[in-house]
C-alpha cells in the first residue's frame, strides 16, 4: 500500500479514536455533572423541606402559644364574670334580707307603737273615770264617814282595768313608775279610817298615774319625777303598818 495512502489511514483512525474518546469523556462528564446536580438539588429540596418544617413548627409553636394565651384569657373571663355575678347575687340577697329585717322591723315596731297607744289611751281613760268620780263626791258627806261608798268599788274595778292595761305597754319603766303609784292607791283604807282621806288619797295618786301616762303618750323620754306625795304616801302606809303590826304585837301580849 501507499506509504502516503497509509499514513492517512492512520491518521484518519486515530482521529477517530480520539473523536470516540473525546465523546466518551464528554458523556462521563455529562453524566457526572448531571449527578453532582441531582444531588445538589436534592440537597437544596431537603434544605428547603427542613427549613419549611421549623416554620411550620415555630408557627405552630406560636399558634399554641397564642391559643393557650387566648384560652387562659377566656377562664380568667369567665372567672371574673362569674365572681362578679356571685358577688352581685349575695349583694341582692343582702340588699334582700335587710329590706326584708327591716321591713319586719318597722311592722313589729308599729304593731307595738299600736298596742303601746291603745293601752295607754285605756289606761288613761280608766283613771280619768275615777278622777271625774271622785270630783263629783260632796265634801261634807265625807267628812266623818267610815261606811263602804259607792265609789270605792267603783274605782277598785277602774284600778283592776288600769293594771291590765299597763301590761299591755311595752316600755316597762313606764309600768314601773305607774304601778308605785297604783299599789299605793290600793292601799287607801290603810293610810286612815275616814272616807275624806281615802279619797284624798286615791284622787292624789290617780292624777300622778295621769301625768306619766300623759307623758309617755306625747312620746316624752323622760317621765315626770316622783311625787313627793309618792315618797310621803308610802312613808304614811309604812307608819301605818308599823302601828298596826305593833298594836298587834301589844294586844297579844295582854
Amino acid at each position: 500500500m501507499d506509504p502516503s495512502v497509509a499514513a492517512g489511514w492512520i491518521g484518519g483512525l486515530a482521529g477517530l479514536s480520539g473523536a470516540v474518546v473525546g465523546a466518551g469523556v464528554s458523556v462521563w462528564a455529562t453524566r457526572i455533572s448531571q449527578r453532582e446536580q441531582a444531588k445538589q438539588n436534592r440537597e437544596a429540596l431537603e434544605f428547603q423541606a427542613a427549613e419549611n418544617r421549623r416554620v411550620m413548627e415555630f408557627q405552630a409553636g406560636e399558634n399554641r402559644e397564642a391559643l393557650e394565651i387566648q384560652a387562659q384569657q377566656i377562664r380568667e373571663g369567665l372567672e371574673f364574670q362569674a365572681r362578679q355575678n356571685r358577688e352581685a347575687l349575695e349583694f341582692q340577697a343582702s340588699q334582700s334580707r335587710e329590706a326584708r329585717d327591716f321591713q319586719q322591723r318597722e311592722t313589729r315596731e308599729l304593731g307595738l307603737s299600736e298596742v303601746d297607744a291603745a293601752a295607754t289611751d285605756s289606761a288613761l281613760s280608766e283613771l280619768a273615770y275615777i278622777e271625774a268620780e271622785l270630783t263629783a263626791l260632796h265634801f261634807l258627806e265625807l267628812m266623818f264617814s267610815t261606811d263602804r261608798l259607792p265609789w270605792e268599788d267603783s274605782a277598785e274595778e277602774h284600778l283592776r282595768l288600769v293594771q291590765l292595761a299597763l301590761a299591755r305597754i311595752p316600755n316597762r319603766a313606764v309600768v314601773a313608775r305607774v304601778m308605785v303609784a297604783l299599789d299605793l292607791c290600793r292601799q287607801y283604807r290603810t293610810v286612815d279610817s275616814f272616807q275624806i282621806s281615802w279619797t284624798l288619797w286615791v284622787k292624789s295618786l290617780t292624777r300622778d298615774m295621769i301625768d306619766v301616762l300623759s307623758a309617755h303618750r306625747r312620746g316624752e323620754t323622760e317621765l315626770p319625777a316622783e311625787e313627793p306625795l309618792i315618797r310621803n304616801a308610802q312613808n304614811r302606809l309604812d307608819a301605818r303598818l308599823r302601828a298596826a303590826q305593833e298594836e298587834l304585837r301589844r294586844s297579844r301580849n295582854s
